[in-house]
């Protein structure tokens, strides 16, 4: 099953208006009114969350409390208008009436208000906070929706200068991205080993770092797994080492430098990346012999696998992507022209009204300079009076424009042809009222000798929670998709909305709508749940009890269970199979990786035995304010 780009919603991105670049006025009458006072005071409880869940999306605290200020004034006048009893549901009616209303404080400029409050409407979808109808919530959306319209800009063509080779050759050579390229390489030299998942050993990530200028080492101590992997709000802070300098960490992945280069080599075809070793590929250009034109052509290629590195990474920009991803485009092809945009529009202004429309337009654009530094650094941009674009890299800038043009229409709201996946897109994610608790054995399925846990769940949990139970319960990390299904190949697929639907059957269902009272009605009723649909492992639910609710105690809790999970990414079970059986056997060719992969010492051990309740109530109990 692919991956589908969906809104907060769930449905496609639809288009909504990019940041304003009039000041709003000043609100009308007494500084602080009745209505911005009780406004205040109803936001306060969700500030928090909705921090937190702007920053799980790729935004940041200060965009997140910026936007807050500006839905403040849009709940403002629903308050004053309609008096509107909650800030958690309304009406067509109410929304139209109180935007009504905000144009005449705000003029004709409430597109920024109104995007703001698309974040808000999609937030309380989302963490499950709406407290209205569905059809209400779906109204009020398309609503906002329709307030946020915007024609998608038309960005001017990057005019490709000719330049002698020799010149362009030089102005390559002399960017810090040529050369941690080609020190990573050189580190490379005929080869190093990699570990199941395609990145560096940890043995050998201080090394590799180093030639790039960081300090950073692979951790050596026995894995340990987290004590909060789950639901959305809950994750736990990373442990640092407070002591030391040296970044320590469990992947190379967790280098930012180093994965970054990492995948430039792979994607610029300078390496090739087997299932145990990553070579350098013959004649890639970076040879001393290679010749001038080869050399160029390298570098170029190089250049452009980052810049397309940063232009894909838009789509994952946050709550705020489609007007940070316009700003950026615009500024990047502004570079590559006479009329350059001034450093001076990127600098925070603490002056402006926190209520008006340029200060968000200002923080969205503060939010883009930290990515133009990261260019700066790498010899992609320069920073001085302006944002200006190195001549001999606008051919670069071009291809990658080019071939995200398809790709910008869906983002930005333009049809793409394609059908959105058959899924009851439903977004009430508060639990139930629970009647019972139901006693859920989960057993991972064709494994021997068996690995399961028993569970106390209650029955108003929803599947969308018991998701995150069963990922807290095994220790999973929760980084792949994941579906439930009922009544086997044919029956009914319960998903997140995160994938297409099946095609094996006609029945998919929003699992966030779905009460675990509604799955298992009765003693032996059985559920599967799939995780990861590469290493595939599949999990058989069965209700093996239900208990009054005053007799259970804390839930939700694991009762029993029985040896350790596997490890995420390790192939599935004939993958897990095989680690285990090269860490016990010193002499297995791939000990050492299998090793390393882990994060064992030599002489440290792996107990597939082990069953660790504590741990798993550790993490369980951090839903039990929600749940029980």
């Amino acid at each position: 099953m692919s991956q589908k780009k969906t809104s907060k919603s769930g449905k496609k991105q639809r288009n909504r208006k990019g940041p304003a670049h009039k000041p709003g006025n000043p609100r009308h009458g007494s500084a602080v009114s009745l209505g911005a006072f009780r406004a205040e005071k109803l936001l306060a409880p969700m500030t928090p969350g909705f921090v937190q869940w702007f920053e799980r999306s790729g935004g940041e605290a200060a965009e997140a409390l910026a936007c807050l200020k500006v839905i403040g004034v849009v709940l403002t006048e629903f308050l004053q208008v309609d008096a509107v009893p909650s800030i958690t549901a309304f009406t067509t009616d109410e929304a139209v009436r109180a935007f009504d209303a905000l144009e005449a404080v705000l003029g004709e400029d409430t597109d920024m208000a109104a995007d703001a409050f698309h974040l808000y409407i999609d937030f309380l979808g989302e963490m499950g906070l709406w407290t209205g109808t569905d059809q209400d919530y779906d109204a009020v959306h398309d609503f906002v929706d329709e307030e946020a319209q915007f024609p998608v800009p038309e960005f001017p063509e990057i005019m490709v200068p000719r330049i002698p080779e020799a010149e362009e050759l030089a102005a390559f050579e002399a960017m810090p991205l040529i050369s941690q390229v080609g020190a990573l390489l050189e580190w490379i030299g005929t080869g190093k080993k990699v570990t199941s998942t395609g990145v560096l050993r940890l043995s050998d990530i201080e090394a590799a770092a180093a030639s790039l200028g960081v300090k950073a080492r692979g951790q050596r101590q026995g894995k340990q797994r987290s004590d909060a992997p789950a639901l959305p709000g809950f994750e736990s802070l990373e442990v640092k080492d407070a002591e030391e300098t040296t970044l320590v960490v469990r992947s190379m992945n967790d280098v930012p430098e180093l994965e970054m280069m990492w995948r430039c080599l792979q994607e610029a075809e300078l390496i090739e990346v087997g299932s145990t070793k990553a070579v350098p590929r013959q004649g890639h250009g970076f040879e001393a012999d290679s010749t001038p034109a080869r050399r160029v052509e390298t570098y170029r290629k190089t250049a452009t696998s980052i810049l397309q590195r940063f232009e894909d990474e838009i789509r994952d920009a946050g709550p705020l992507g489609t007007p940070i991803g316009m700003l950026r485009r615009a500024v990047l092809t502004m570079g590559c022209t006479e009329t350059p945009m001034p450093m001076e529009k990127f600098e925070l202004d603490e002056d402006l009204d926190p209520d008006g429309e340029e200060y968000l337009t200002n923080l969205l654009a503060n939010a883009s300079l930290g990515m133009f530094t990261i260019l700066e650094e790498l010899g992609l941009l320069s920073l001085d009076t302006h944002v200006r674009v190195p001549k001999h890299l606008w051919g670069s800038l071009k291809t990658v424009f080019e071939k995200s043009s398809d790709d910008y229409g869906e983002f930005y709201g333009l049809p793409s042809g394609g059908e959105e996946p058959q899924i009851e897109m439903r977004r009430n994610t508060t639990p139930a009222k629970s009647t019972a608790v139901l006693e859920l054995k989960i057993a991972l399925r064709d494994l021997t000798p068996p690995i399961w846990r028993t569970v106390l769940v209650p029955n108003g949990a929803r599947l969308s929670h018991l998701h995150y139970i069963i990922q807290s319960a095994f220790g999973w990390d929760g980084g792949h998709l994941h579906e439930f299904q009922a009544g086997g190949r044919n029956g009914t697929t319960y998903s997140s909305g995160d994938f297409e639907a099946s095609p094996y059957t006609d029945k998919n269902v929003e699992e966030r709508t779905v009460a675990l009272s509604d799955v298992f009605k009765r003693k032996g009723s059985k559920l599967e749940y799939t995780y990861d649909f590469g290493d595939n492992w599949r999990h058989l639910i069965t209700l093996e009890n239900i208990l009054p609710l005053k007799d259970a105690g804390a839930v939700p809790r694991c009762l029993d269970g029985a040896r350790m999970a596997p490890e995420d990414d390790c192939g599935g079970i004939w993958g897990w199979l095989e680690l285990l059986e090269a860490i016990k056997d010193p002499a297995h060719p791939a000990h050492e990786d299998r090793m390393d992969w882990m994060g064992l010492e030599e002489g440290e051990t792996l107990d597939p035995e082990k069953f660790d309740i504590k741990a798993i109530n550790k993490r369980l109990r951090q839903f039990q304010d929600l749940l029980g």
